[in-house]
């Protein structure tokens, strides 16, 4: 099954992918501008305090990291949106109705639109070759949350080391600091931008995320567990759409996996995968004998 638009043309798998590019694009730009907002804060305490604009400044700094997070945020929930629907559709042989899909693209940047036109993507996204229905739902459900599982663990670990830098200098800034001396208004002054340091990490969203993509790894295992148990058993249409929901549910209420992660680790996934997948059919053929 291939969902598009019958006038536009674009392949709405395509589509999404590039409206979630969007969406991580808005979410690296809040982040940077987050930054920018702390090199700006540290650059007016100490040589540009006089300035009578520096607050205006940091405000309009602020307020626009705050926008392009809700942009972000708002890309992504609809992006979301259309891949529970096309990750159901491809597992169930569901045809999506063409009054949706003209509105899903209707919805979307007109540069979106062109992108998805020259780089159709077929919605083969999974693996799976098993006739449409629960078996495939389940397979395809298996697949998604084992990729996604290896992901979130990389990217847990990486917020686990930067999370550690960032306490790690701000010790080794105090204790310097208290070494060195200097006069009361400098250790005053210093204070303050090692507090916006640690602040950053909250501002930045750092403990957030590392808390989201946690909860969303424990809902990959958990749904691969219940994959693996389902295969050995019958399926029901109702128990893979259940499973299907949840799985959902924490995927969208989990951060972003960034471009980066999966362009690092997809080769090496993808050979983990065709492992696994021989592994687990060993297994199965020896139960069966």
């Amino acid at each position: 099954m291939k969902a598009s638009t019958p006038d536009s043309g674009s392949d709405l798998r395509s589509l999404n992918q590039a409206r979630f590019h969007a969406a991580k694009k808005y979410w690296l730009y809040a982040i940077s501008t987050k930054c920018v907002g702390f090199i700006f804060g540290g650059v007016t305490l100490f040589w540009l305090n006089s300035w009578s604009y520096s607050y205006w400044m940091m405000l309009g700094i602020m307020l626009t990291a705050e926008v392009l997070q809700l942009a972000s945020d708002y890309v992504k929930a609809q992006s979301e949106k259309l891949l529970r629907k096309l990750d159901m559709c491809l597992s169930f042989n569901i045809e999506l109705s063409p009054a949706d899909a003209r509105d899903i693209a209707a919805a979307s940047p007109r540069s979106e639109r062109k992108k998805s036109k020259k780089e159709g993507v077929l919605d083969t996204y999974f693996t799976s070759r098993s006739s449409v229905g629960p078996v495939r739902a389940i397979e395809n459900l298996l697949e998604s949350a084992w990729y996604t599982e290896r992901q979130c663990q990389w990217i847990i670990y990486a917020l686990y080391i930067i999370i550690g830098v960032f306490v790690a200098l701000s010790f080794i800034a105090l204790i310097i600091i208290s070494n060195e001396g200097g006069d009361a208004s400098t250790r005053h002054d210093v204070s303050r931008v090692l507090t916006s340091w640690l602040l950053l990490l909250f501002s930045l969203g750092l403990i957030r995320n590392l808390v989201g993509y946690q909860n969303f790894r424990n809902q990959c295992l958990q749904t691969i567990r219940t994959a693996e148990f389902m295969q050995s058993n019958s399926v029901l249409d109702i128990e893979a759409i259940k499973q299907w929901h949840e799985y959902q549910i924490g995927r969208s209420n989990s951060p972003l996996l960034p471009n980066w992660v999966w362009n690092l680790m997809k080769d090496n996934l993808s050979e983990d995968w065709s492992r696994y997948c021989e592994s687990r059919d060993r297994a199965t053929s020896n139960t069966v004998l």
